[in-house]
């Protein structure tokens, strides 16, 4: 924590880790195409880094790597229906 003038401490937040299209193909095991359309089809929302590049965070992974039971029913990014 860092104290500010008026000697009170500030807390840092801690940045967000972002993963790219390869690592998310490495961590969930799917084709790096598939994890394109998820995102284009707004099931996950991953920022866009410098050169346009897709940055996913651990929050956009969750719905991809729940069983599939689950994820034919749910969709947390556009709630809607997503078919595996």
């Amino acid at each position: 924590m860092e104290a500010d003038q008026g000697g009170e401490q500030e807390a840092k937040v801690p940045e967000m880790e972002h993963f790219t299209t390869r690592d998310v193909t490495r961590i969930l095991d799917l084709p790096a195409d598939k994890v394109r359309r998820y995102a284009r089809a707004d099931f996950m929302a991953p920022e866009r880094g410098p050169h346009n590049e897709y940055r996913f965070t651990f929050h956009d992974l969750g719905p991809i790597s729940w069983p599939p039971s689950v994820a034919r029913t749910t969709s947390t990014a556009s709630h809607s229906t997503i078919w595996f």
